[in-house]
C-alpha cells in the first residue's frame, strides 16, 4: 500500500513553518505558549481598563514577558510574531472603539513594536548562538566519546588520587573503554572507582607515580610498564597521559595505553634468533677456517711427497728407458699430474666458499692468452686425432684489464673437458665481442666440441661440486667434477655468466660472457710504482749460474738438484736455515731455493738473517731468494714476499716452472764467475 501524497497547501505550510525555524516541537510549543501569555495579559488589562490607563504608558512593558520568552525559546522569528501580535491586541482591547481601524494612531504603540522587535531578534539571536554552541560542544564531545570508546588502545580517566573515574547512572561504570577492559580482564563496573595502581606489580608502582606526577605538569612521555590482568596474567603495555579539566575545573589524567606484550615476545624471539644466528655464524666461521686450515695442511703434506714423485718421474724420463719402461714412468707422471691438479681444486673451490679468493686486475691481452691455452692442449689434440682451433673477432681488442690466471683457468678446464669427451671431429675455442662501450667490452667465449654430448636432466647438475653427467661416464673418462663447478664461481666471481648448450651424440658448446674493461691509454696511465726484481732483465737465461737449495727434506733436495743440474746449474745444499745462512755468508750464489719449514731455523728466519747480512755488508747486494714450498695458499705467497723473498714457487716442481723462475731472476750474463 503506497502513501498518499500530501495536499499542496500542506506541503506549503510545512516549507513555511520550517524556513521559519519551527519544524521543532519545543519552539512551536514555545511560541503558542508565548501567544497564550499575551491574550492573557490583554484580557486581564482589559478588565482593569482604569487600571490600565492609570499604567500607561508602562502597560506595554508586561508584554517584554511574553516576548523575551518566545525570543528565548523558540527564536528570533517567533519573538517577532508575539511583539506584532502584543502590539496589535493591546490596541486593539484598549484603545478606544473609534480609532480601531487605525492601531498605530498613537506614536506610542509604533514606537513600542519596534522595541518589541529590536528585543526579540536581539534575544533570540543570543540564545540561537549559545544554544547552537552548546550542540556543538554536545556533539563534539559524543564524538569524543565514541571515537575513545571504539579505538584499538585502551584509554582511562582517572582524578588526582589515581582512581578511576566513575560515570553513567549512579557512577555505576568506569570511564574506561572497551579495548581497557579487554586488556585488563575487568568489567566496567568491576573498574569502577579502583585505584589504577592496584593494577601494577608492587615493583613498578613508585615508578609509576613518578610518571603520574610528571603528568601534572603535561610532561609527555611514553614509558613502558606491566599490568597484571584478572587472571593473574603479566601484560607489557606501553603508556603516555595527559592532564585534562574535569567538568567542575578539577584535573583529571587521560591515559592511553598500548598492549605490546606480543611485541615484546617477537623481540626477545627475535634477540634469541639473532644470537643463535650469531653464534652458528660463528661456529660456521669457525668450521670454516678450520676446513681451510685443515685443507692447507693436507695439502702440504700431499705436496711434499708429490714433489718427490713428479720431480724424480721428470728426472727419470730423460734417461735411456726401453719403451715398457718409458710407458710406466709416463702413467707415473700422468697420475701424479692428476692428483697435483685434484689437490688444486680442491683448495680453488675451498678459497671460493670461504671467499678467500681475489681477482687481480691487470693487463690482458685476450689473444694471446686463447692461443697459449689451445696451443697447451695442441698435442694432446693431435694424439687424438682432433682438429683443435681458435676463431677471435676481429674486433676484439688485444688491450684489456683482467685476471689473466683466472681466465686460462676457465678456458683451459673446458679446452680440457672438450679434448676429453670428443673421440673425433673438432674442438674450436671462439671468442666474440657482443657490444662494447667507452668502459669496455661484453665477450662471449664458447668452447665447442663434437663429443657425446649431454643429457637435459644431467645439465642442470653439471655446475654443481661433486656432479657429473653420468657415473658410467665418470668411471670411463675419470675426474672428480669439481672442475665445471669451480669455473662457474670464477666466473660469476669475474661478473659474467656460463651456460651450456648440448645434444646427445652432437656435441656440447660451454659458453661464457664477461664484461673487460679497456686499458687505460699509454699517455693516460699513471706511472708504474717502482718494483723490487729483475722486471727489466731478460728471460734468456743463456748463461747458467751457482743455486743453493735449502731443503730438511733429502727426497726433495734430490728432486731439486736433479732438476738444477739437468738445466745447466752448479748446485749446493743446506739441510736448515741456519746452513743456509752461513753458505750465503761464505760463497756468493747467484739465487737461493728456500723452503719455508726446517728445523733450527725456518725459512723466513734464514730469510730476515741474510738480508741483514747483505746491510751491513754495505755493497749494495740483493740475492734472489725463492720460496719452495708446499704451502699453495695465497696468504702463504704474501708472507713469503713479506719475509723478504723475491718469489713464491708451489711443490711440487716441474722442470718447465722451475726454469721459467730461474730464467726470471737468472738473465744472460747474471751468472757469478
Amino acid at each position: 500500500m503506497t502513501e498518499r501524497p500530501s495536499p499542496p497547501m500542506v506541503r506549503r505550510l510545512a516549507h513555511v513553518i520550517r524556513r521559519l525555524g519551527l519544524a521543532s516541537r519545543r519552539r512551536v510549543l514555545g511560541l503558542v505558549g508565548s501567544l497564550t501569555l499575551v491574550a492573557l495579559l490583554v484580557s486581564i488589562l482589559s478588565v482593569w481598563h482604569g487600571v490600565a490607563e492609570l499604567l500607561d504608558p508602562s502597560v506595554p512593558l508586561l508584554f517584554l514577558v511574553p516576548v523575551l520568552l518566545a525570543s528565548a525559546i523558540s527564536g528570533p522569528v517567533a519573538g517577532a510574531v508575539v511583539a506584532w501580535a502584543a502590539v496589535l491586541l493591546w490596541d486593539w482591547y484598549i484603545t478606544p472603539p473609534l480609532y480601531r481601524l487605525d492601531p498605530f494612531d498613537d506614536p506610542r504603540d509604533g514606537l513600542a513594536l519596534l522595541a518589541f522587535l529590536a528585543v526579540a531578534v536581539l534575544v533570540g539571536q543570543l540564545n540561537d548562538a549559545a544554544r547552537r554552541r552548546e550542540e556543538t560542544l554536545r556533539g563534539s564531545e559524543s564524538r569524543w566519546r565514541t571515537l575513545l570508546a571504539a579505538a584499538p588502545i585502551g584509554t582511562v580517566m582517572v582524578d588526582a588520587q589515581g582512581r578511576i573515574l566513575r560515570v553513567g547512572a549512579q557512577g555505576r561504570h568506569a570511564a574506561v573503554n572497551d579495548a581497557y577492559c579487554a586488556l585488563t580482564g575487568y568489567t566496567s563496573e568491576e573498574l569502577a572507582g579502583m585505584e589504577i595502581y592496584g593494577l601494577l606489580p608492587p615493583e613498578q608502582r613508585e615508578a609509576f607515580r613518578h610518571e603520574f606526577r610528571r603528568m601534572a605538569e603535561n610532561v609527555r612521555k611514553q614509558w613502558e610498564m606491566t599490568v597484571i590482568t584478572r587472571d593473574g596474567e603479566r601484560r607489557t603495555v606501553l603508556a603516555n597521559g595527559v592532564t585534562v579539566g574535569g567538568p567542575e575545573g578539577q584535573p583529571e589524567r587521560l591515559i592511553f595505553v598500548v598492549d605490546i606484550t606480543d611485541r615484546k615476545r617477537a623481540e626477545e624471539a627475535l634477540r634469541w634468533a639473532n644470537a643463535d644466528l650469531s653464534r652458528a655464524n660463528a661456529e660456521l666461521e669457525q668450521a670454516t677456517q678450520a676446513k681451510s686450515a685443515y685443507l692447507a695442511t693436507l695439502s702440504h703434506e700431499i705436496r711434499t711427497p708429490m714433489n718427490g714423485v713428479i720431480g724424480l718421474t721428470s728426472l727419470l724420463q730423460d734417461t735411456s728407458l726401453t719403451p715398457q719402461q718409458r710407458e710406466y714412468v709416463d702413467a707415473i707422471q700422468a697420475s701424479g699430474e692428476a692428483l697435483v691438479t685434484l689437490i688444486n681444486d680442491i683448495l680453488d673451490l675451498s678459497k671460493i666458499e670461504a671467499g678467500q679468493l681475489t681477482l687481480e686486475q691487470r693487463p690482458l691481452d685476450l689473444r694471446r692468452l686463447v692461443r697459449e691455452v689451445v696451443g697447451l692442449f695442441a698435442a694432446q689434440a693431435r694424439e687424438r686425432g682432433l682438429d683443435l682451433r681458435a676463431q677471435i673477432d676481429a674486433a676484439v681488442p688485444e688491450e684489456l684489464v683482467g685476471d689473466a690466471l683466472r681466465l686460462r683457468q676457465v678456458l683451459a678446464n673446458l679446452v680440457g673437458n672438450a679434448i676429453k669427451f670428443t673421440n673425433r671431429g673438432a674442438v674450436k675455442v671462439r671468442v666474440a665481442m657482443i657490444a662494447q662501450d667507452e668502459g669496455g667490452v661484453l665477450l662471449r667465449i664458447a668452447v665447442c666440441d663434437t663429443g657425446i654430448g649431454i643429457a637435459p636432466e644431467a645439465r642442470a647438475r653439471l655446475f654443481e661440486p661433486f656432479a657429473q653427467a653420468d657415473p658410467a661416464t665418470a668411471r670411463r673418462y675419470g675426474g672428480t667434477g669439481l672442475g665445471l663447478a669451480i669455473c662457474k664461481q670464477l666466473v660469476e666471481l669475474m661478473g659474467g655468466r656460463i651456460d651450456v648448450e648440448s645434444a646427445v651424440g652432437q656435441g656440447s658448446t660451454f659458453w661464457f660472457t664477461l664484461r673487460l674493461p679497456r686499458q687505460v691509454a699509454a699517455a693516460e696511465r699513471p706511472p708504474a710504482a717502482p718494483q723490487i726484481g729483475p722486471g727489466s732483465r731478460t728471460a734468456e737465461g743463456a748463461e747458467r749460474g751457482r743455486v743453493l737449495v735449502a731443503e730438511d727434506n733429502a727426497i726433495n733436495r734430490l728432486v731439486a738438484v736433479g732438476l738444477l743440474q739437468s738445466l745447466g746449474y752448479a748446485v749446493e745444499t743446506a739441510e736448515d736455515g741456519r746452513q743456509a745462512v752461513e753458505a750465503v755468508r761464505q760463497g756468493h750464489f747467484d739465487l737461493v731455493l728456500m723452503d719455508a719449514h726446517m728445523p733450527e731455523l725456518d725459512g723466513f728466519a734464514a730469510t730476515a738473517a741474510i738480508r741483514e747480512q747483505e746491510r751491513a755488508a754495505g755493497r749494495g747486494r740483493h740475492t734472489p731468494i725463492v720460496a719452495l714450498t708446499a704451502d699453495a695458499q695465497p696468504q702463504d705467497v704474501e708472507k713469503s714476499l713479506a719475509a723478504g723473498m723475491d718469489d713464491h714457487l708451489t711443490k711440487p716442481v716441474t722442470r718447465e716452472r722451475l726454469a721459467a723462475v730461474l730464467e726470471r731472476w737468472l738473465p744472460t750474463g747474471a751468472a757469478s764467475a
